[in-house]
């Protein structure tokens, strides 16, 4: 009998965090760049299904806004004031922890499944 192993995986890619964490620990910044548009464009549906800057400074959770928020954000356009201007990299970030806290929400309602977040895609 041959040693094996069946691998599952319900992701839209083989993109993980860890993708993007190897060229940052390498200072490759035009590399980061290029996947960023890659999973922006191909992964997700566009730049344009990002979500926008949440208004204010606090958030308030039983906030609509705050649980769905608005989207349609031109790709160049920077939000927010000045001193913290976000682009369309932020805003792809900020998918990215929203769908990875929904994810780990859902494994929670299954009980403690706390050594999974060590191992699996979402934050290796």
């Amino acid at each position: 009998m041959e040693p094996g192993a069946i691998v599952t995986r319900f992701a839209q890619s083989w993109l993980r965090i860890g993708t993007f964490d190897l060229q940052r620990s390498r200072g490759n910044r035009k590399l980061i760049r290029q996947l960023a548009t890659y999973v922006a464009e191909e992964v997700f549906p566009g730049w344009t299904s990002l979500p926008a800057r949440l208004k204010g400074d606090k958030i308030d959770m039983h906030d609509k806004e705050a649980i769905n928020p608005s989207r349609d954000v031109p790709r160049a356009e920077l939000q927010g004031p000045d001193d913290v201007n976000e682009n369309r990299f932020a805003r792809m970030y900020r998918e990215v922890v929203r769908r990875n806290a929904k994810t780990v929400a859902a494994w929670q309602a299954y009980g403690e499944l706390w050594p999974f977040l060590i191992c699996v895609p979402v934050h290796c």
